[in-house]
């Protein structure tokens, strides 16, 4: 149904290896670069918040700009080798996606790959060996070694913050809405159309979300998924002058039901004029990338996108339904989300990622990886070898994987 799709195939061919989270796609020299702004706009309801987010996000972004962290401690080995040292990450996760689109083959147990020990996040004490190439973008590929390579989707699950326990909050609910909404796209399941109380309606108001004063219509989804406990929206925005950007669909999870709602909108629109921009510069390497999203936000094959989004949606929910699950602190925020990812992942790893000179400075990013949960991918592959959607009856919503 999409006319235009992400062919990553140029982007594949111009970096040693592309992969991992698209926070930063490519490795570049980048001079001071925590002195610059990273993020055209913030998304933040109040002033104060977006002060603290804008530093926040630089810093996330300043830290993947190498891969000191991580390729000082790299063991190139097959997963039959590696297996005898210690806990592996599977390969069914690496191969989750089928590259034979860009003639990437599946990669056995017989292959080398480089690999990383990390800490799990749901068993206290473990350490697991991971394949470096789902961890970060353009790792160097190492001929000397017959390392192989492929494409894994995107990691995403990395944040940025000045307290530990809530950047490691943020980054386990970033893998979390992105599995919700890649289910979303993927699977037969239908989502129900959430119904506002009276104080949201007057809280959207206010901030001109609904009302003549705003030019989207927006239709909230209740997306949470029943193995986690965890609030999780999808709210479609539409045009009502149909002009660009026509339609969005911002994700988001939060332990705060009304935290998740408002956020969702807020971003969703604040990223709209710089997705335009970005598919629009064609010098622009990662232009492809956003052709996807391109293809939404246009006002074209209307009738196509209603329906599309239209048949996701059955039955519906009040508002006041949907219980919170905050707790009183980060921390406890934390240990909750850690004890819900307990049921479905063995294989859950996080890292400390920031640069050590950053760090007395109370700066923490946390790059958070759970494989059981579905990510983005990263082209128009086919994305059915993943062990989650095997509980699933099957792949029919032939949407490819943005609408943001």
């Amino acid at each position: 149904m999409i006319k235009l799709y992400p062919s990553f195939n140029n982007i594949a061919t111009q970096s040693t290896q592309a992969t991992a989270d698209y926070a930063n796609l490519g490795s570049y020299p980048l001079v001071n670069y925590h002195k610059k702004s990273v993020f055209k706009s913030t998304s933040n309801i109040t002033q104060n918040s977006a002060k603290r987010c804008k530093p926040n996000n630089e810093f996330t972004q300043y830290s993947f700009t190498n891969l000191i962290l991580a390729t000082c401690n790299v063991v190139y080995k097959s997963y039959n080798e590696i297996k005898n040292l210690g806990k592996v990450m599977p390969l069914d996760y690496i191969n989750s996606i089928n590259t034979s689109e860009i003639g990437n083959n599946q990669i056995t147990d017989y292959n080398v790959l480089p690999w990383t020990k990390c800490l799990s996040l749901v068993n206290t004490g473990e350490k697991i060996y991971v394949p470096i190439q789902m961890l970060f973008t353009d790792c160097s590929h190492n001929n000397n070694d017959d390392e192989q390579s492929n494409i894994s989707p995107l990691g995403t699950g990395i944040a940025s913050h000045s307290s530990y326990f809530k950047a490691m909050e943020k980054a386990i609910l970033d893998n979390i809405s992105v599995d919700a909404f890649m289910l979303t796209m993927l699977t037969k399941q239908k989502y129900k159309k959430i119904i506002f109380n009276n104080s949201v309606l007057n809280l959207l108001q206010e901030h001109k979300l609904l009302g003549d004063e705003c030019d989207f219509e927006i239709t909230p989804l209740y997306i949470t998924q029943p193995d986690l406990k965890v609030p999780t929206f999808a709210v479609i925005l539409k045009r009502k002058n149909q002009l660009s950007p026509y339609m969005l669909m911002p994700i988001q999870s939060d332990l705060d039901p009304l935290e998740a709602l408002l956020y969702g909108i807020i971003n969703s629109i604040s990223r709209a004029k710089s997705i335009l921009k970005n598919t629009m510069i064609s010098s622009n390497k990662i232009s492809e990338f956003y052709k996807n999203s391109l293809y939404w936000v246009m006002p074209h094959d209307i009738v196509l996108k209603d329906k599309s989004v239209s048949e996701l949606i059955e039955g519906d929910i009040n508002f006041s339904e949907i219980k919170t699950y905050h707790q009183q602190s980060n921390q406890k925020n934390v240990t909750y989300l850690i004890n819900e990812l307990q049921k479905i992942s063995n294989y859950a790893i996080f890292m400390n990622v920031m640069q050590p000179k950053f760090r007395a400075q109370n700066k923490y990013v946390v790059r958070v990886l759970v494989p059981e949960l579905l990510k983005m991918p990263m082209f128009d592959g086919s994305y059915v070898n993943h062990p989650r959607l095997q509980q699933f009856d099957s792949r029919i919503n032939n949407y490819n994987y943005s609408i943001f």
